[in-house]
Parts: structure tokens; C-alpha cells; sequence
């Protein structure tokens, strides 16, 4: 029951925070691409996230989402693991 649990919450905690470090990290890089010009592709967080759905879809704001899953997975492994043994 604890594993299936921990389970639920990673991938909970993956859809919902997946998308919003995307945009984030997007909105931090935007000023790296021409570091010479002040261009700025986003204006904001929800504006990162309609450019990003228009031109990607879904697949573009859960980018770099299996190797967080993989990160998840083992810590939610582990944990039951570690509270067995102490």
C-alpha cells in the first residue's frame, strides 16, 4: 500500500510541476539565446505556457520529464526501503 501511494504521489507531483519548470527554465534561458540583444520571447509565465502549447503541444511542457520520472520512482523506492530497515 506505501509503495503504490508513493507511487501516486510521484506522478502527481510530475504532472503538476513538470510544465512549470519548463516555463521556467525557459523563461531564464530566453535572455541566453542573444545575449547582445534585449529580446524577449516571453513576457511572462502563462505566456511561456500558450507559445510553448501552440507550437509544441503537450509533448513541449513535459519535456525532460523522463528523467524525473526515473528520479521519483527511485526516491519513492527508497524511502519504504530505508523505513523497513531502521
Amino acid at each position: 500500500m506505501l509503495i503504490e501511494c508513493t507511487c501516486f504521489v510521484g506522478v502527481f507531483t510530475l504532472v503538476l510541476t513538470n510544465p512549470i519548470w519548463v516555463a521556467k527554465t525557459r523563461l531564464c534561458l530566453q535572455y541566453d539565446i542573444h545575449p547582445s540583444q534585449s529580446v524577449q520571447y516571453y513576457s511572462g509565465m502563462f505566456d511561456c505556457f500558450y507559445k510553448t502549447y501552440k507550437f509544441e503541444g503537450l509533448k513541449g511542457l513535459y519535456k525532460a520529464s523522463q528523467s524525473v520520472k526515473l528520479f521519483l520512482i527511485a526516491r519513492g523506492c527508497y524511502r519504504p526501503v530505508v523505513k523497513v530497515q531502521n
